[in-house]
């Protein structure tokens, strides 16, 4: 981000400075909240800008977040560097956002329940494809590949041996799910 003189004049001039603890709120454009501002041809957030300005260096991949928890806020020190999950985990510690409790076959939009998921990992240790898994229990094959990537359903237990054991190295284990299907009926 190329910024002049004259763009700082501008950012200085779009706030109310306050003392080093107060918040200081942004005056002009915002979107959701947060101060917008056109620098280098480009419109910015002044929360990305104030921080550049008072520190001098911002990666492109983090977020600016607030420790008072106020958007229109460019108090540099209110300001703080993290990632999304960083950001999203202050939101819930701060109850601005809920934290989602009912997991697997609590959570009422649940089609899969704990043991359907351990035949997907039984299935997925075996070879399968997502595509497979997914239809003979009539779910998306995202479903199928976030249990895979441990993306959902991550507080059931994974066998190490899903993780590390090739198709060939499968050990020859029948089973049978709550329908009366086997893996050899998929």
């Amino acid at each position: 981000m190329n910024i002049t003189p004259t763009d700082i004049a501008r950012f200085e001039a779009a706030f109310d400075r306050g003392e080093h603890e107060e918040c200081w709120p942004w005056k002009k454009a915002t979107q959701y909240g947060y101060g917008r501002l056109r620098i280098d041809g480009k419109v910015r957030k002044a929360t990305r800008v104030a921080y550049l300005l008072h520190y001098g260096e911002l990666p492109d991949d983090k977020f600016v977040c607030h420790s008072c928890d106020n958007p229109s806020c460019v108090n540099p020190h209110h300001l703080w560097l993290g990632t999304p999950k960083e950001n999203q985990h202050d939101a819930q510690l701060k109850r601005r956002k809920p934290v989602i409790r009912n997991r697997g076959k609590k959570n009422a939009n649940s089609v899969l329940n704990d043991l359907d998921v351990e035949i997907v990992l039984y299935l997925i240790f075996r070879g399968y494809g997502d595509k497979q898994i997914a239809a003979r229990l009539s779910v998306s094959k995202t479903t199928i590949a976030n249990i895979r990537a441990d993306r959902a359903w991550v507080h059931l237990p994974r066998p190490v041996e899903v993780i590390t054991r090739s198709r060939s190295a499968a050990p020859e284990v029948e089973w049978e799910n709550r329908d009366g299907a086997t893996a050899d009926s998929i």
